[in-house]
């Protein structure tokens, strides 16, 4: 009889213990669920700054057009591809002449619209012709033109020329 109860009393205790370690383990899954959740909520958030980072990483900060840098992979990637498929590849350099002047004359605040102007110009240009517009540096810009062949590069060229002369900027 005493064995009896003893061994009740073991089975009980055994219970108890048990029920404590299993509302334990419930805690510590619930506890680490929550931070699976957490977790995969910040890597959501990290991965939406980091777009946003590489996004700004690839704009001239003056401008709003890209930056060289993004320029620089843009053409490495368009003449891979103008190379493999055989089509054509123009890239079109501009340089705002007499700049510096106008820092000298009108102050760096001018020279900074006038380059927005022309980035603006340039980015709608670009928009409705294709390829990418970018601040090469300084006042100079360059327009990257896949499928385009030298001698549409040039008419674009030079409709752009005068589309910024007589802005007048």
């Amino acid at each position: 009889l005493i064995a009896a109860a003893v061994w009740g009393a073991v089975q009980l205790r055994l219970a108890a213990l048990r029920a404590r370690k299993n509302e334990e383990l419930a805690r510590a899954y619930e506890d680490v669920h929550r931070m699976a959740e957490e977790l995969e909520d910040t890597n959501r958030q990290l991965a939406v700054a980091n777009v946003r980072l590489r996004a700004l990483s690839y704009v001239d900060g003056l401008t709003g057009v890209a930056n060289r840098r993004r320029f620089d992979e843009a053409l490495e990637e368009a003449c891979t591809t103008a190379s493999e498929h055989g089509e054509p590849l123009s890239l079109v350099l501009i340089d705002l002449d007499h700049f510096k002047r106008l820092n000298d004359s009108q102050g760096h605040q001018h020279g900074d619209e006038a380059l927005r102007a022309v980035a603006a110009m340039l980015a709608e240009r670009t928009d409705s012709r294709g390829g990418l517009a970018a601040r090469f540096g300084g006042e100079e810009f360059a327009w990257l033109l896949p499928g385009v062949t030298l001698d549409a590069a040039k008419s674009e060229a030079e409709t752009f020329r005068i589309m910024v002369r007589d802005a007048a900027i």
